[in-house]
């Protein structure tokens, strides 16, 4: 059976690489309806959807605590 094609989800490594926490990102989002455990659950383990409201806060968010733009580039093809 072939294998289903898929998205990556890059926010663990991003949180890692701009030395971000989970906390801090929830802290940030937390305004917005997004809870504290989403986002751990989001770092955590493989996504396999987002609403794209989602997403867009996730990358709002990200802007907000570094002061730079992310892009959808959080996510790849995975063949």
């Amino acid at each position: 059976m072939e294998r289903r094609p898929s998205l990556r989800w890059k926010l663990p490594e991003i949180l890692e690489s701009e030395r971000i926490t989970a906390y801090r990102l929830a802290t940030t989002l937390r305004p917005h309806g997004i809870g504290q455990n989403t986002v751990y659950r989001w770092v955590r383990e493989p996504q396999e959807s987002i609403k794209l409201d989602t997403l867009a806060l996730v990358l709002w968010g990200l802007q907000q605590i570094t002061g730079r733009r992310f892009e959808v580039g959080v996510i790849e093809y995975v063949g």
